[in-house]
């Protein structure tokens, strides 16, 4: 496949919420594309295409993660 996407964080069952980081990734690096990709794609993945998923099952809430947010966090 051209892309996968990986997610962790939890769920809690007794509150009904969704805490996750979900990001999607190119080239998956198990193909030989993706061993030949990844170091080209990899800075996008890793800078652009973050999300976190929060709220319920039935209203879950998606937000980008923007590169600021992840600096920040690292300062903290």
């Amino acid at each position: 496949s051209c892309f996968s996407i990986k997610m962790e964080g939890s769920f809690d069952a007794v509150r009904n919420a969704l805490d996750f980081n979900v990001r999607v990734q190119f080239a998956r690096s198990d193909s030989l594309v993706g061993k030949v990709l990844h170091p080209i794609v990899w800075p996008f993945t890793k800078l652009l295409l973050e999300f976190k998923l929060t709220g319920t099952a039935e209203d879950p809430k998606w937000s980008y993660v923007t590169v600021l947010d992840r600096v920040m966090e690292v300062v903290k």
